[in-house]
């Protein structure tokens, strides 16, 4: 058993000073491309060989909804892109709003975007960009030293006579087997992040779009039209609210009726009772 221990504790070394060289080799430079690189806009010799995770956020109104939502899925596709989540709610004035979650591929957003702009009335819009390289570089390190120890360990398996032995040995290959996985699991989570940049939109259902560069005149216009909206809807709500609660208003209203005309025969039974009482 220490021959054994001894020989795993060298193949440990060879393996950590092998995964301590392939981190050097894979330190990526502007001069070398980084394995599997996609998902950039740029092309600065920077930005091509890092990897980079791009995430968008847009808000955005049109007047009409339906033909917005279909032009919007119709870019998606056309960008290869796929939709990742999809809602469509209503306000309280009944005009509806759209959230949606779209994958496109970095390189295509930029043009997909653009598409985008086009179609509706984007309020606002902001980005973010996440550079992972480093991180990825040590997932790879870590895949690379993995994968020499696990050949190291079946090599002595084959070898191995003693049953003792035979047991130590499949128990760091199931745990070396164990983290390989997991490792590689990170690094097709990072392609993938990396390959399509994230798209999170808004869309809303409006009567009129907002100006870009609003005048006094239009603002003063704007104001007046969205106060008698206010004005209109405050009414609307009322009513609804009065012929919603009309029903409990009759019973109140009748209950009450009832209580009061009870109350004056009372007093008026009261009052001639009191009067036959002083005539004699």
């Amino acid at each position: 058993m220490k021959k054994l221990f001894a020989l795993l504790l060298s193949v440990v070394m060879i393996v950590l000073m092998s995964g301590c060289g392939a981190a050097a080799d894979n330190k990526y430079t502007t001069d070398e491309a980084v394995p599997g690189g996609v998902g950039t806009t740029d092309t600065t010799m920077e930005n091509i060989y890092r990897k980079l995770i791009r995430n968008y956020d847009i808000d955005a109104e049109t007047k009409d909804f339906d033909k917005a939502v279909s032009t919007l899925e119709s870019a998606i596709k056309k960008a290869e892109g796929y939709v990742q989540n999809q809602s469509v709610n209503k306000s309280f004035d009944d005009t509806r709003y759209l959230t949606l979650t779209a994958r496109v591929p970095a390189d295509k957003v930029e043009e997909f975007l653009t598409t985008l702009g086009g179609t509706v009335n984007v309020t606002s819009q902001s980005s973010s960009v996440e550079d992972v390289t480093d991180s990825y570089i040590d997932v790879e390190s870590h895949i690379s030293a993995l994968e020499t120890e696990q050949t190291a360990l079946m090599g002595m398996l084959e070898k191995a006579e003693k049953l003792d032995d035979v047991i130590a040995i499949q128990s760091r290959l199931s745990e070396v087997r164990g983290e390989l996985e997991s490792y590689k699991a990170r690094k097709k989570n990072y392609d993938t992040l990396v390959a399509y940049a994230t798209v999170n939109f808004s869309l809303n259902e409006v009567e009129r779009e907002t100006e870009s560069k609003p005048t006094f005149w239009s603002k003063a216009g704007n104001a007046f039209v969205d106060g008698w909206e206010f004005f209109a809807s405050a009414l609307s709500a009322i009513a609804i609210f009065l012929i919603g609660a009309l029903p409990f208003i009759l019973v109140i209203g009748g209950a009450v009726t009832v209580a009061v005309i009870i109350s004056k025969k009372s007093k008026s039974k009261k009052k001639e009772a009191k009067k036959e009482e002083q005539q004699k």
